[in-house]
């Protein structure tokens, strides 16, 4: 079974963190690639009172590399009388991001992504059947026409330095996947799967 962000990270809570070294006395030590932790949520985790970040966000595990892009079309203007140009900004910020996961063992990379939503499927019978998508990590989800794709999820990077004293994260919210790539070769070991994703925006943890 997944385990929370909670479980991962030895059980600490993310908002009881420190900038500082316990043992120097000072700044907490670098950041790196081995000291942050993507993990992902249902949309809608911090809509009730008393939430815990912990608790909503489960790491997705073996991923090989992420990317975070977001983009804004200034507009530049010019006036008569005036050889200078100046430049408006937009108000609209489109971000988006990919990811690259290794498929070793445990939950698929849709899968993953979409820890605790559910989602139906009909049997020869005519029954309908309800299961958790993260409620067996042998699944192997690939078909991204699914309904259970139609919701939304967070998408959040942790960041931890390598004494494990939390800094702060960011928060992709309101995701939607774009497409979805699984990739394999002969005499290639592992398979990796990947996915672009869209957001509505982006927000900020913090230790404060």
């Amino acid at each position: 079974m997944p385990q929370p962000l909670t479980d991962y990270i030895g059980g600490s809570s993310l908002l009881q963190g420190s900038l500082i070294d316990p043992v120097s006395g000072q700044p907490g030590g670098r950041v790196t690639s081995a000291s942050i932790v993507i993990a992902a949520a249902k949309s809608g985790w911090d809509s009730e009172d008393n939430y815990d970040i912990s608790e909503s966000f489960y790491p997705i595990g073996m991923v090989q590399s992420a990317v975070i892009m977001q983009s804004r079309a200034n507009s530049m203007f010019k006036q008569i009388g005036d050889p200078h140009m100046f430049m408006l900004p937009s108000t609209f910020v489109q971000v988006s991001a990919s990811i690259s996961k290794m498929y070793i063992d445990g939950p698929s990379l849709l899968a993953a992504l979409y820890p605790g939503v559910e989602t139906e499927t009909n049997n020869d019978a005519g029954f309908t059947t309800t299961f958790d998508l993260m409620g067996d990590p042998q699944y192997f989800l690939i078909n991204l026409a699914s309904e259970a794709f139609s919701n939304h999820l967070d998408l959040a990077f942790f960041f931890f330095t390598e004494e494990a004293l939390f800094l702060g994260g960011i928060c992709l919210t309101d995701c939607l996947i774009n497409n979805h790539q699984f990739s394999l070769a002969a005499q290639q070991s592992l398979l990796v799967e990947s996915v672009n994703l869209m957001a509505s925006g982006i927000k900020v943890f913090s230790t404060s």
